[in-house]
């Protein structure tokens, strides 16, 4: 097979993205960053989102990183 080259660090047009939902964002995206081959793209960070139909804001935790294979991961989890 050919070298694919090296994986991608920014996503591009077409690109996948695998988003993921746990209760301990922070131990996960830990764990993940010490994967041999994954390439993190932002740490855990708090965003803030505007609610539904005039509802509370939503606050979501959560970091991204490119696995092994190249595929971006949105790891998040909701707060209250």
């Amino acid at each position: 097979l050919p070298d694919p080259g090296p994986y991608p660090k920014r996503m591009g047009p077409g690109g996948t993205v695998i988003v993921m939902n746990t209760d301990d964002v922070d131990g996960r995206c830990a764990a993940a960053a010490k994967i041999p081959g994954v390439t993190m793209t932002a740490p855990p960070r708090m965003q803030e989102y505007p609610g539904r139909n005039g509802g509370p804001v939503i606050r979501v935790r959560g970091c991204n990183f490119f696995d092994p294979d190249g595929t971006l991961i949105e790891m998040n989890q909701i707060l209250k």
